[in-house]
């Protein structure tokens, strides 16, 4: 039995930033995915205020679905947040 091959990466570096809201602006951002999908779903999210400072953060199973339904759920949770 051999074992062989390149078990090195190359490593890729991304610079990213955070740039300031506006003041009184809320932003949400949100994930919803399927284990297997079809199957189970789950979503969460984070609510931050324009100075970073959490506000709100939430996970939450959704049942049996996909991805895409997952998804869709996450972004309607983020509505009734933002409501």
């Amino acid at each position: 039995m051999q074992f062989g091959g390149n078990f090195f990466h190359d490593i890729k570096t991304t610079k990213v930033s955070w740039f300031k809201l506006p003041t009184n602006v809320f932003k949400i951002n949100s994930d919803g995915s399927a284990l297997d999908n079809p199957g189970k779903m789950g979503a969460g999210g984070i609510v931050r205020d324009a100075q970073g400072d959490l506000i709100y953060a939430y996970a939450t199973p959704l049942g049996h679905g996909t991805n895409n339904q997952a998804e869709i759920e996450a972004a309607q949770w983020d509505l009734y947040l933002g409501v």
